[in-house]
């Protein structure tokens, strides 16, 4: 809100001091053209800072996705891997089919990490910008949107 409202007021503050420095009608219209030059430029910043806002928030989305698709992998290969093997006393079993199985599970569980740091920054710099006067009216947040843990996500 506060920065649509400082930017009408720098327009029509250019425009009072333009105009009222005209002294011919070649100034007046250099006026009117300055005072529409700034609020297209006042318009375009305005427009540009809701696409960035827009653009992070398709961001989280697809962040979720990706957290979710993360989330529901890692707790089948942690059910699926974790097998009971019964031997004979003394036989040795090597299973090679987990071969490597925790080193994967710990990366996909680090990128899991990784893609909640990434979105909780982007969550957390909304909240804070929703919250600001000057950007409140530009920034784009659901409200279903939360803070993730890693400790909600399983």
């Amino acid at each position: 809100m506060g920065l649509v409202i400082l930017f009408i007021l720098i327009i029509i503050t250019i425009g009072i001091f333009q105009f009222a420095k005209a002294v011919s009608d070649h100034d007046r219209s250099n006026a009117c053209a300055n005072t529409i030059g700034f609020a297209i430029v006042g318009a375009v910043i305005i427009f540009v800072i809701i696409g960035v806002s827009y653009g992070n928030y398709i961001r989280m989305v697809k962040t979720l996705v990706v957290i979710e698709q993360y989330k529901t992998t890692i707790t089948y290969y942690s059910k699926k891997g974790v097998a009971e093997f019964k031997t004979l006393p003394g036989a040795e079993f090597t299973d090679l089919k987990y071969n490597n199985y925790q080193q994967q599970l710990g990366e996909m569980t680090r990128e899991l990490r990784d893609k909640i740091v990434e979105y909780n920054g982007l969550y957390a710099g909304k909240l804070a910008l929703k919250g600001n006067w000057v950007f409140s009216w530009l920034i784009t947040l659901p409200d279903n949107f939360k803070l993730i843990t890693m400790e909600s996500v399983f």
